[in-house]
């Protein structure tokens, strides 16, 4: 899931989702402000019914253990990272 909290409508074209050993990459798409998307692999796209999902090619694998995981802009600026992705909540 990713989330435009700014005033700033944002083309998340090329922009990298990354954990410690991979990363893809947000094939296209526009975020308006203030809402929510979607990020999932390019195959799964058509698994949602709703039109605020983003493909990612190369979908990072998460480990079970939990993950950092950060998304990048095109121009290399860390816009987010997510600590402790998936895995136990409780660790």
């Amino acid at each position: 899931e990713i989330y435009n909290g700014s005033d700033k409508i944002f083309d998340l074209s090329n922009w990298q989702l990354n954990d410690a050993s991979s990363g893809g990459t947000i094939v296209a798409g526009w975020i308006l402000p203030d809402n929510y998307g979607i990020l999932t692999s390019t195959s799964n796209v058509d698994s949602f019914l709703v039109s605020n999902v983003y493909a990612v090619s190369s979908f990072p694998s998460l480990n079970n253990s939990g993950d950092d995981v950060e998304i990048v802009d095109p121009n290399g600026i860390e816009i987010e990272i997510s600590e402790k992705f998936g895995g136990n909540l409780d660790n």
